[in-house]
């Protein structure tokens, strides 16, 4: 979710559904009215949020100039003059928080990369238990623990360029307190880029045999239910061919047993 603290790429996902919003307002037919609680939603709570989205380098994507241009519609409540002042009014708002959440994401990356240099290493962990559970949860640690850096990159990513990319579309300059958490968070985004490359053939060696095992385990269980089922049907088999068997042999005494009759000419 856009604003959560698991978000990833939900911001680029926007980007589509604002483009297939504006696709299915060129082809609704001209005497369908459209629907204005979604326009209301589109042009309010998503902007509200994240009033542009950086695309690459200088590319920003701003949803509600978007609408205005390609998909304008008259709702109640919504004034399209209000726009800029609302971001203008984000932008303080940011300015004034951003020293805080760039603190809290260095804290949350160096916490971070203390876990990684001990947990994504070949001798980490133990994984020759006996348990298969135990050997699971330990790659899902190992794989949460990893997500969880790209986590914080991402989020990181999101709230500097969200705050240069602003400041450059109102013409708004960088006031000198901006500078040092900047320059925090470009420390974060390197540092956990250098961690994750220098731990990523460890971690893939860590968990390469064990994941392994865990195929052919998996694997075996397969094979073993066929067999189950192939033993079965040999038995079965073998039991009516053993049943004829005995029927043929009994018949074979009956007919022994029968005098013999001369044969009439």
């Amino acid at each position: 979710m856009v604003g959560s603290a698991s978000e990833t790429t939900e911001r680029h996902q926007l980007v589509g559904v604002y483009g297939m919003y504006a696709l299915y307002r060129r082809i609704l037919p001209a005497n369908e009215i459209p629907d204005a609680k979604l326009f209301k939603k589109l042009f309010l709570i998503f902007p509200d949020r994240c009033p542009v989205i950086s695309i690459c380098g200088d590319a920003s994507f701003f949803p509600a100039n978007f609408l205005l241009e390609y998909a304008p519609f008259e709702v109640k409540g919504i004034d399209p003059s209000q726009v800029n002042k609302k971001a203008v009014d984000f932008v303080k708002r940011l300015d004034v928080s951003f020293g805080q959440q760039a603190a809290q994401l260095k804290t949350q990356c160096v916490s971070w990369i203390s876990k990684a240099d001990s947990e994504l290493t070949a001798s980490a962990r133990n994984f020759s238990t006996a348990d298969g559970t135990s050997v699971t949860e330990a790659i899902e640690y190992k794989g949460s623990l990893v997500l969880k850096g790209v986590v914080i990159a991402y989020r990181a990513s999101a709230l500097v360029k969200t705050l240069l990319a602003l400041h450059k579309a109102l013409g708004l300059p960088l006031t000198a307190k901006l500078i040092r958490p900047v320059r925090s968070i470009i420390e974060v985004l390197k540092a956990i880029e250098v961690t994750l490359t220098n731990r990523y053939r460890a971690a893939v060696a860590t968990m390469h045999p064990v994941a392994l095992k865990i195929l052919a385990s998996a694997i075996l269980r397969r094979f073993k239910a066929l067999r189950s089922v192939v033993d079965s049907t040999n038995s079965s088999k073998k039991g009516s061919a053993s049943r004829k068997i005995k029927v043929r042999q009994s018949e074979g005494s009956s007919l022994r047993l029968l005098p013999n009759i001369p044969s009439m000419r």
